[in-house]
Protein backbone atom coordinates (compact mmCIF):
# COMPACT_ATOMS: atom_id res chain seq x y z
CA UNK A 1 0.00 0.00 0.00
CA UNK A 2 2.93 2.68 1.03
CA UNK A 3 4.75 1.80 -2.62
CA UNK A 4 1.32 2.44 -4.21
CA UNK A 5 0.50 5.57 -2.49
CA UNK A 6 3.84 6.84 -3.47
CA UNK A 7 3.22 6.01 -7.16
CA UNK A 8 0.14 7.71 -7.19
CA UNK A 9 1.89 10.78 -5.62
CA UNK A 10 5.02 11.14 -6.77
CA UNK A 11 4.79 9.58 -10.43
CA UNK A 12 1.16 9.59 -12.02
CA UNK A 13 0.16 12.91 -10.92
CA UNK A 14 3.25 14.17 -12.59
CA UNK A 15 3.22 12.18 -15.69
CA UNK A 16 -0.63 13.47 -15.94
CA UNK A 17 0.55 16.81 -15.79
CA UNK A 18 3.06 16.65 -18.26
CA UNK A 19 0.75 14.87 -20.79
CA UNK A 20 -1.91 17.86 -20.57
CA UNK A 21 0.94 20.43 -20.68
CA UNK A 22 2.80 18.47 -23.77
CA UNK A 23 -0.58 17.95 -25.68
CA UNK A 24 -1.48 21.66 -25.52
CA UNK A 25 1.41 23.02 -26.84
CA UNK A 26 1.71 20.46 -29.63
CA UNK A 27 -1.13 21.73 -32.69
CA UNK A 28 -3.68 19.62 -33.13
CA UNK A 29 -2.81 16.80 -30.95
CA UNK A 30 -5.40 17.39 -28.33
CA UNK A 31 -8.15 17.73 -31.26
CA UNK A 32 -6.48 14.44 -32.46
CA UNK A 33 -6.79 12.63 -29.31
CA UNK A 34 -10.06 14.20 -28.51
CA UNK A 35 -11.53 12.44 -31.81
CA UNK A 36 -9.85 8.84 -31.39
CA UNK A 37 -11.16 8.46 -27.68
CA UNK A 38 -14.70 9.19 -28.36
CA UNK A 39 -15.60 5.28 -28.92
CA UNK A 40 -13.92 4.45 -25.18
CA UNK A 41 -17.20 6.75 -23.78
CA UNK A 42 -20.48 5.21 -23.09
CA UNK A 43 -23.75 6.41 -22.84
CA UNK A 44 -23.76 5.86 -18.88
CA UNK A 45 -20.63 8.30 -18.93
CA UNK A 46 -18.31 5.74 -18.26
CA UNK A 47 -15.20 5.22 -20.03
CA UNK A 48 -13.65 1.83 -21.29
CA UNK A 49 -10.50 1.77 -20.08
CA UNK A 50 -9.29 -1.24 -22.40
CA UNK A 51 -10.01 0.89 -24.94
CA UNK A 52 -7.61 3.36 -24.15
CA UNK A 53 -4.87 1.19 -23.59
CA UNK A 54 -5.36 -0.67 -26.41
CA UNK A 55 -6.80 1.29 -29.05
CA UNK A 56 -5.98 5.18 -28.83
CA UNK A 57 -2.39 5.45 -30.69
CA UNK A 58 -2.27 9.15 -30.71
CA UNK A 59 -2.72 9.03 -26.62
CA UNK A 60 -0.29 6.06 -26.24
CA UNK A 61 2.31 8.01 -27.95
CA UNK A 62 1.69 11.23 -26.35
CA UNK A 63 2.46 8.96 -23.37
CA UNK A 64 5.75 7.23 -24.35
CA UNK A 65 7.00 10.80 -25.87
CA UNK A 66 6.54 12.47 -22.23
CA UNK A 67 7.78 9.61 -20.18
CA UNK A 68 10.61 9.12 -22.18
CA UNK A 69 11.33 13.08 -21.85
CA UNK A 70 10.09 13.00 -18.06
CA UNK A 71 11.06 10.11 -16.44
CA UNK A 72 14.21 11.30 -14.20
CA UNK A 73 14.71 7.85 -12.23
CA UNK A 74 18.30 7.33 -10.72
CA UNK A 75 19.57 3.75 -10.01
CA UNK A 76 22.03 2.07 -7.81
CA UNK A 77 24.39 -0.68 -8.91
CA UNK A 78 26.76 -2.61 -6.21
CA UNK A 79 30.05 -2.93 -8.15
CA UNK A 80 30.78 -6.86 -7.68
CA UNK A 81 34.09 -6.87 -9.06
CA UNK A 82 36.71 -4.25 -10.75
CA UNK A 83 34.59 -3.25 -14.04
CA UNK A 84 36.29 -0.68 -16.45
CA UNK A 85 33.44 1.17 -18.36
CA UNK A 86 34.99 3.49 -21.26
CA UNK A 87 37.50 5.15 -19.71
CA UNK A 88 36.70 4.93 -16.06
CA UNK A 89 37.38 2.00 -13.46
CA UNK A 90 34.57 1.36 -11.35
CA UNK A 91 36.07 -0.88 -8.23
CA UNK A 92 34.57 -3.77 -6.22
CA UNK A 93 32.87 -2.93 -3.15
CA UNK A 94 31.88 0.54 -4.02
CA UNK A 95 28.57 1.58 -5.56
CA UNK A 96 27.47 3.48 -8.42
CA UNK A 97 24.49 6.14 -9.24
CA UNK A 98 23.41 5.41 -12.96
CA UNK A 99 20.91 8.60 -14.78
CA UNK A 100 18.35 6.43 -16.84
CA UNK A 101 17.36 9.81 -18.32
CA UNK A 102 20.37 9.86 -20.15
CA UNK A 103 19.63 6.58 -22.32
CA UNK A 104 16.63 8.43 -23.55
CA UNK A 105 18.62 11.75 -25.36
CA UNK A 106 20.37 8.99 -26.98
CA UNK A 107 20.30 10.27 -30.74
CA UNK A 108 21.99 7.09 -31.76
CA UNK A 109 18.38 5.78 -30.96
CA UNK A 110 16.01 8.48 -30.75
CA UNK A 111 17.46 10.16 -33.58
CA UNK A 112 18.71 13.44 -33.82
CA UNK A 113 15.87 15.11 -32.62
CA UNK A 114 16.33 13.18 -29.41
CA UNK A 115 15.83 16.12 -26.90
CA UNK A 116 13.02 17.36 -28.72
CA UNK A 117 9.16 16.07 -28.26
CA UNK A 118 7.60 14.24 -30.80
CA UNK A 119 4.33 12.85 -30.32
CA UNK A 120 4.70 10.52 -33.46
CA UNK A 121 8.21 9.43 -32.51
CA UNK A 122 6.64 5.48 -31.15
CA UNK A 123 4.23 5.53 -33.64
CA UNK A 124 6.62 5.58 -36.69
CA UNK A 125 9.16 3.20 -35.04
CA UNK A 126 7.07 0.51 -33.09
CA UNK A 127 10.32 -1.24 -31.54
CA UNK A 128 11.58 2.07 -30.09
CA UNK A 129 9.56 1.06 -26.67
CA UNK A 130 11.69 -2.09 -26.36
CA UNK A 131 15.07 -0.62 -27.35
CA UNK A 132 17.28 -0.94 -23.73
CA UNK A 133 17.91 2.76 -24.23
CA UNK A 134 14.18 3.32 -23.10
CA UNK A 135 14.05 2.16 -19.41
CA UNK A 136 11.60 4.76 -17.56
CA UNK A 137 10.54 1.99 -15.14
CA UNK A 138 13.85 0.50 -14.75
CA UNK A 139 14.84 -2.95 -15.55
CA UNK A 140 15.71 -6.54 -14.34
CA UNK A 141 14.89 -7.04 -10.61
CA UNK A 142 13.83 -3.62 -10.18
CA UNK A 143 11.45 -2.84 -12.99
CA UNK A 144 8.49 -1.00 -11.74
CA UNK A 145 5.94 -3.35 -10.66
CA UNK A 146 3.05 -0.76 -11.11
CA UNK A 147 3.85 0.60 -14.73
CA UNK A 148 1.17 -0.91 -16.18
CA UNK A 149 -1.31 0.46 -13.88
CA UNK A 150 0.28 3.60 -13.92
CA UNK A 151 -0.25 3.61 -17.74
CA UNK A 152 -4.28 2.85 -17.59
CA UNK A 153 -4.58 5.74 -14.49
CA UNK A 154 -2.44 8.17 -17.16
CA UNK A 155 -4.18 7.25 -20.32
CA UNK A 156 -8.10 7.48 -18.42
CA UNK A 157 -7.42 10.73 -16.77
CA UNK A 158 -6.32 12.60 -20.13
CA UNK A 159 -8.88 11.12 -22.17
CA UNK A 160 -11.65 12.05 -19.59
CA UNK A 161 -9.69 15.89 -19.16
CA UNK A 162 -9.83 16.01 -23.11
CA UNK A 163 -13.99 14.36 -23.40
CA UNK A 164 -15.27 16.53 -20.66
CA UNK A 165 -13.62 19.85 -20.72
CA UNK A 166 -12.20 22.37 -23.31
CA UNK A 167 -8.61 23.04 -22.28
CA UNK A 168 -6.46 25.84 -23.42
CA UNK A 169 -3.79 27.75 -23.20
CA UNK A 170 -4.73 31.16 -22.07
CA UNK A 171 -2.50 33.22 -24.02
CA UNK A 172 0.66 32.14 -25.66
CA UNK A 173 3.68 31.19 -22.96
CA UNK A 174 6.94 29.22 -22.76
CA UNK A 175 7.18 25.36 -22.15
CA UNK A 176 7.47 24.95 -18.64
CA UNK A 177 11.48 23.79 -17.66
CA UNK A 178 11.55 20.44 -16.30
CA UNK A 179 13.58 20.50 -12.79
CA UNK A 180 16.61 18.28 -12.94
CA UNK A 181 18.71 19.88 -11.05
CA UNK A 182 18.88 16.79 -8.44
CA UNK A 183 18.00 13.08 -8.40
CA UNK A 184 14.64 11.96 -8.53
CA UNK A 185 13.04 9.00 -8.13
CA UNK A 186 10.51 9.01 -10.84
CA UNK A 187 9.13 12.00 -13.02
CA UNK A 188 10.84 14.89 -13.12
CA UNK A 189 8.97 18.30 -11.42
CA UNK A 190 8.68 21.55 -13.30
CA UNK A 191 9.93 25.20 -13.15
CA UNK A 192 7.56 27.85 -13.70
CA UNK A 193 3.91 28.12 -14.39
CA UNK A 194 1.65 27.78 -16.79
CA UNK A 195 -1.80 29.45 -16.88
CA UNK A 196 -5.00 27.69 -18.86
CA UNK A 197 -8.26 28.01 -19.47
CA UNK A 198 -10.63 25.16 -18.58
CA UNK A 199 -14.26 24.91 -19.82
CA UNK A 200 -17.03 22.13 -19.71
CA UNK A 201 -17.60 21.05 -22.78
CA UNK A 202 -20.93 19.84 -24.66
CA UNK A 203 -19.72 16.11 -25.27
CA UNK A 204 -23.16 14.46 -25.28
CA UNK A 205 -23.24 10.93 -24.80
CA UNK A 206 -20.58 8.47 -25.47
CA UNK A 207 -20.53 5.88 -28.63
CA UNK A 208 -22.95 3.11 -27.31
Amino acid sequence: MLFLYWGINTNISKVGFWMLVHALVSKGLVDAVREEIKPAFHNSGSIDGEYTYSSCHRLNGLWLETIRLTAASTALRYVKEDTVVGNKLLRKGNWVMISARQLHFDEAVFGSDALQFRDNRFLREKGLQRNSSFRPFGGERTLCPGRLLAKQMALMFVALTFHRFDVRLTFPQAFLIYDVSKPAIGIAAGNGELVIDVLPRDYGVGAN
